[in-house]
């Protein structure tokens, strides 16, 4: 399968160049960023949107944090739940480039960081919600007020080949184990407007049960430790002088999203206390790119390590071939041993 998957990859290098401007710089472009950096701008380049817009053209065409109604702008406090980490606690590093966005409830720092303001941190101020939000999950109801909120939200142009988007992120949440299905369930959305057919009233990142991402992500909170409600398969050394131990998070999950090509739109990551503004949680998001593979709806499922990913590879690399008119049949050629070997996986 190495022979496979070295002819796949060379076709697919060689689409990609004929076909499409590359989806990101070569070289990242938030090397230079502190971690309390209050340019919204630069939190968009965190996340490796590094090319501006001129309303046309791909890229940010503008970017604005803020509370999640987006009603003021943030004070010298409030500007303390968003920050650009170049690792948070001692383990977790960045997807791709030299720093993240976090966007906190509480204060979007570590321990070890100045700024930093606890699990219980309360900076002083209410918004009003989403149209559709705060969420139930399940038949876990929750409060409707909405407190300490954070978010960045960005207008962007994207480029004529994409058919999608997607972005990795990571929550972690001082409700676990304490608040597990109880009205004081902070919550993190990702509204895109227009709402994609399949959002959750414009939040494109859920769970397999269109919920949002809280506490009660039961499938995901694996970063815990033991004796709650859930199994905490995956440890607790990802909570590590993050200011979370203790409580619990998710591993990277990467949430895909379809997009029209050359289309404008916005995108705002938010998070926000639920019910009060005690029990803080924290949002880190890291690489987001455009891809020429079409999906139907969004998804959120485990991000891929980074690298090769199979299946996603073969999907633009079938997607380029239509853009350049080229038909090729299944069985034939290093695409179709590429689908065999994502289909094996």
């Amino acid at each position: 399968m190495r022979g496979a998957r070295g002819s796949c990859t060379v076709a697919l290098i060689g689409l990609l160049a004929a076909l499409a401007p590359p989806s990101r710089g070569a070289t990242p472009c938030d090397a230079a960023l502190a971690l309390g950096d209050a340019d919204p701008l630069h939190g968009a380049a965190a996340i490796e949107l590094c090319d501006l817009s001129d309303g046309s053209s791909p890229g940010v065409v503008s970017a604005e944090y803020g509370p999640v109604d987006f009603g003021s702008a943030l004070d010298a406090t409030g500007i303390l739940g968003v920050g650009v980490p170049a690792i948070f606690g001692p383990n977790v590093s960045p997807r791709v480039g030299a720093r993240m966005l976090a966007l906190s409830s509480g204060t979007a720092r570590t321990p070890s960081d100045a700024g930093y303001g606890g699990d219980d941190f309360s900076k002083g101020y209410s918004s009003t919600p989403p149209p559709g939000f705060p969420a139930n999950v399940g038949a876990c109801p929750v409060a409707s007020a909405v407190y300490d909120s954070a978010a960045l939200r960005l207008a962007l142009v994207a480029p004529g080949w994409a058919n999608s988007f997607s972005f990795d992120f990571r929550f972690y949440t001082a409700d676990y184990p304490s608040y597990v299905c109880s009205g004081f369930d902070d919550q993190f959305v990702a509204l895109v407007s227009p709402a994609p057919v399949g959002s959750l009233f414009g939040d494109v990142a859920f769970d397999a049960q269109v919920n949002p991402i809280t506490v009660n992500t039961a499938d995901w909170i694996s970063f815990c430790p033991p004796g709650g409600a859930y199994a905490c398969t995956s440890g607790q050394s990802e909570l590590a002088g993050t200011g979370f131990e203790g409580h619990g998070a998710t591993p990277w999950l990467t949430t895909r999203v379809p997009v029209e090509p050359g289309v404008a739109f916005t995108i705002a990551f938010a998070i926000w206390d639920s019910g009060d503004a005690n029990g803080n949680s924290t949002v880190v998001l890291d690489d987001f790119r455009w891809s020429a593979a079409a999906v139907a709806g969004p998804t959120t499922q485990l991000a891929p390590e980074p690298g090769w990913t199979g299946a996603a590879a073969c999907a633009s690399l079938v997607a380029l071939q239509a853009l350049r008119g080229r038909r090729r049949r299944a069985a034939a050629g290093p695409e179709a041993s590429c689908f065999e070997e994502a289909r094996s996986r």
